[in-house]
């Protein structure tokens, strides 16, 4: 209704010639300052409407990709747990290809700042903080009931070999999150807490690598066995000094 409403006014506005619409900034002619704040403070509201919605429907939509996929994700009961009416949704999304890359995204940030969060805490070592992201991973597989699993890596299991787009996006997280363990892998280094000798750039691949297909076991076994069997490789074989 909102939108409506804001189209419905800068159609108006422009038919009088107030205001360019094919001009990314309003070209004011003969609006007065408070004409001008009013237009604004309503792009404002408005805009921070839709981007609330828009969220709203990432979010409501990361959650039935994650357990369901994302074939069996349908839009209607995203639309309807988001609240949003029916015809909405390809104002948002041009598509549901688009909808999905976008919640790529929403897991990732979620891998960055909760998972992963341990990863970015240099305010200890490097190597405790790979450790603590094994303890924050297995306490997070084991309040799931050990289940779902990591989104990331399910989605690359679904979508990775039927479409392009979702692959290299998806070959773009896994970078990222590589990244994230890099970093502590040469904070761990300079810190003389593994040996000089380790290819870091190949050890924060296999760690990333490994951690994956240990979740996957994770999910079959429905134990965190498999997580503290990787864990104990890592810090007692490969991260040596």
């Amino acid at each position: 209704m909102l939108f409506f409403i804001f189209n419905k006014l800068l159609f108006i506005l422009s038919r009088k010639g107030l205001i360019s619409l094919h001009n990314k900034y309003f070209k004011k002619s003969h609006l007065t300052l408070i004409d001008d704040w009013s237009i604004l403070y309503i792009y404002y509201i408005i805009s921070s409407k839709m981007k609330e919605t828009k969220n709203k429907l990432l979010m409501v939509g990361a959650k039935y990709v994650h357990q369901k996929g994302f074939n069996n994700a349908g839009l209607q009961e995203i639309l309807k747990e988001a609240n949003v009416p029916k015809g909405s949704f390809y104002f948002y999304f041009k598509s549901k290809e688009q909808f999905g890359l976008e919640i790529i995204d929403v897991f990732l940030n979620f891998f960055e700042n909760e998972i992963g969060g341990d990863l970015s805490d240099t305010s200890i070592g490097g190597l405790n903080r790979i450790r603590n992201f094994f303890r924050t991973t297995m306490r997070a597989l084991e309040n799931a009931n050990y289940a779902g699993g990591c989104p990331i890596g399910n989605l690359s299991l679904e979508m990775g070999d039927i479409n392009e787009n979702f692959r290299l996006r998806l070959s773009e997280a896994f970078s990222l999150m590589e990244e994230k363990i890099l970093d502590c892998l040469k904070d761990a280094q300079l810190a003389g807490e593994i040996d000089q000798s380790i290819d870091i750039k190949s050890t924060a691949s296999f760690i990333i690598n490994s951690w994956e297909g240990a979740i996957v076991r994770v999910k079959t076994e429905k134990s965190n066995i498999p997580m503290e069997l990787l864990k104990e490789i890592i810090f007692k074989k490969i991260l040596t000094n």
